[in-house]
């Protein structure tokens, strides 16, 4: 399970241990109340600030969620990432569980 706090920024780095070049990657954050988040590389309709691969020869890319998209997530929500690859072949290669935890912190000046 991978646990997230509500309303940051998400950075998570998935490593597909094989060549990647070319592979177009989609990524979705989802919850049973209908929230999702949609997420892919530049190939597929996204851009570097969704998912970026990193290292194409080792498979390394990188998930990117803005802050406050994961606000109104509910607590126990969900991933899956796909790949395309350049047979156009579709596989899925990672689902998880998520915990959205609440933000404690929601000032930006400590004496306000």
């Amino acid at each position: 399970m991978l646990k997230f706090t509500k309303g940051d920024s998400i950075e998570l780095e998935i490593t597909a241990n094989t060549d990647i070049t070319g592979w177009k990657i989609r990524c979705e954050f989802f919850d049973k109340c209908n929230n999702n988040i949609k997420l892919a590389t530049t190939n597929s309709g996204g851009s570097d600030d969704q998912i970026e691969v990193t290292d194409a020869s080792t498979g390394v890319f990188l998930i990117k969620v803005a802050k406050n998209l994961t606000t109104c997530f509910d607590d126990n929500s969900f991933i899956e990432i796909e790949r395309e690859d350049t047979n156009e072949s579709i596989l899925t290669i990672y689902k998880a569980s998520v915990e959205f935890e609440n933000e404690q912190i929601t000032w930006t000046d400590p004496s306000a």
